[in-house]
């Protein structure tokens, strides 16, 4: 635990909810990860993480809203409040 690794594993096996034999073995990968995520996705996830990248595409100033001024500030607000509800 006294290594950014040790607390990282650690924190894996938490929130994946995987034994650390299935973390540290063969069989883990990139894949295993995927398969992992995807089994785990909701609409509602689905749903809040488009509208992440709407957000961030507006800011970057790739998406326009037609007769909309919205401020960076204002958008990071918007991204601040979504981020804090869904933590």
């Amino acid at each position: 635990m006294a290594s950014g690794i040790g607390r990282n594993v650690c924190f894996g096996c938490e929130n994946f909810s995987l034994p650390l034999n299935d973390l540290l073995s063969e069989k883990f990968s990139t894949q295993y990860v995927y398969k992992i995520c995807m089994s785990r996705r909701t609409e509602s996830s689905y749903c809040r993480a488009m509208c992440m990248l709407e957000l961030l595409m507006l800011k970057r100033h790739i998406l326009f809203v037609p007769d909309g001024v919205f401020t960076a500030s204002d958008i990071d607000e918007v991204i601040r409040s979504m981020c804090n509800d869904w933590c």
